[in-house]
């Protein structure tokens, strides 16, 4: 799992970790990639259903946001797009 999407899942779907895992990144007193990659692939395995990732139609790079309707790499808009 890379990076961006570790970081997209811990920052946008915070309310799928334990309590245990909230406490730990919150006191942590450096990075540590590890863990907060476990953190990622445990909600992935266990709740993938829960977990959007807005990709970009044009480029499929993973969006800043879960809520975004630009993409940061291409420029690309969906702003007027409707979801059905």
């Amino acid at each position: 799992m890379n990076r961006e999407t570790v970081i997209y899942i811990i920052n946008y779907f915070r309310n799928l970790m334990s309590i245990d895992e909230k406490l730990t990144l919150k006191y942590k007193m450096m990075e540590c990639p590890e863990l907060e990659e476990d953190i990622a692939k445990r909600i992935m395995k266990e709740t993938p259903d829960k977990v959007f990732f807005n990709n970009c139609s044009k480029c499929g790079k993973l969006a800043r946001t879960p809520f975004a309707k630009q993409c940061r790499y291409c420029g690309y808009s969906w702003h007027s797009e409707q979801i059905i």
